[in-house]
């Protein structure tokens, strides 16, 4: 018998003929779908989530082999294919170009971030150098100060900023101002100088700016779209999936593609595991031995 080489396809179910529509010469219904078209099945779950794993490797043999990429491009893939399956698989996974934006919040958050890490060593500081030497001047930027954590860090930072620049201009300390003058040239000589200062109040303001985190809603649009792009990524995979297996004749094309599993040679040893540790033997329980019984000592007469 001739061996055929026809290829199994599913062929799609046609209703049957009520009388409402007339038939072929050839007994088919005018509509029905020829039965040399293969219908893709409708997949899983399962299977879509499956089918970006099964593409990445297709893809990088279409780009890394010549010799596979020729064989498939007489069979019409070309660079726009490639391009879309790149595409398509990129969608399937959620990837979105370009990247997001800074926002006005998130510049906020980075602020209160900053703000956050250098309030206590930036405290510690200035605390140090007025506590030894102007007590006074001390005294009243500290009042009630101490570094915060989180949002809390940016108020103390401010309140700080707002008392020294008291100490700089306020008219409620002008009897201090050579006091608190030197006290800021003295800070100004470690590090926190006008400049130092305003930059921690941008910081400060721009803290001021970030929104209450609101819980974000699930957005059921996002999880329909994901569900098409899987589709649409598993309609194009079973095209050309199905192309490959048709004029790929090298097994280890198949396998560099993920469209054939390695098999492992009768001829491979088989490599034992290690045996099990035998069972230790039961210890056999001690026998209580019977008590000793000792004989009478006789003594023979003499006889008369």
């Amino acid at each position: 018998m001739k061996k055929s080489n026809a290829v199994n396809v599913v062929n799609p179910v046609t209703p049957p003929n009520t009388g409402g529509t007339s038939s072929t010469p050839n007994g088919t219904a005018p509509n029905a779908v020829p039965s040399s078209v293969a219908v893709i099945p409708d997949p899983s779950i399962a299977v879509l989530n499956q089918t970006p794993t099964r593409v990445l490797p297709f893809l990088r043999a279409m780009a890394t082999r010549i010799e596979v990429r020729v064989v498939m491009a007489a069979n019409g893939y070309t660079e726009e294919e490639q391009l879309l399956g790149w595409k398509l698989l990129l969608s399937a996974t959620g990837y979105k170009a370009p990247p997001m934006p800074i926002t006005d919040d998130a510049r906020a958050r980075a602020s209160i971030a900053e703000l956050d890490a250098w309030d206590e060593p930036g405290f510690r500081r200035i605390h140090a150098a007025l506590g030894r030497l102007y007590p006074d001047q001390d005294a009243f930027v500290f009042a009630g100060l101490e570094p915060s954590t989180g949002p809390g860090a940016v108020l103390s930072v401010a309140t700080l900023l707002d008392r020294l620049d008291a100490l700089e201009s306020s008219p409620a300390r002008a009897a201090k101002r050579d006091g608190d003058q030197a006290a800021l040239a003295t800070l100004a000589r470690r590090g926190v100088d006008k400049n130092e200062r305003n930059r921690l109040r941008a910081l400060v303001t721009t803290a001021q700016q970030a929104k209450i985190p609101v819980m974000a809603i699930a957005d059921p649009s996002i999880a329909t779209a994901r569900d098409q792009a899987l589709r649409d990524l598993y309609a194009w995979y079973n095209d050309w999936s199905q192309t490959a297996h048709a004029v790929i004749r090298r097994r280890d094309h198949l396998l560099l593609m993920g469209l054939a599993k390695a098999k492992r040679s009768k001829a491979d040893p088989v490599v034992p595991g290690p045996s099990p540790a035998p069972a230790p033997s039961p210890v056999p329980a001690p026998v209580p031995s019977s008590p000793t019984t000792i004989a009478p000592v006789t003594t023979s007469q003499p006889s008369a």
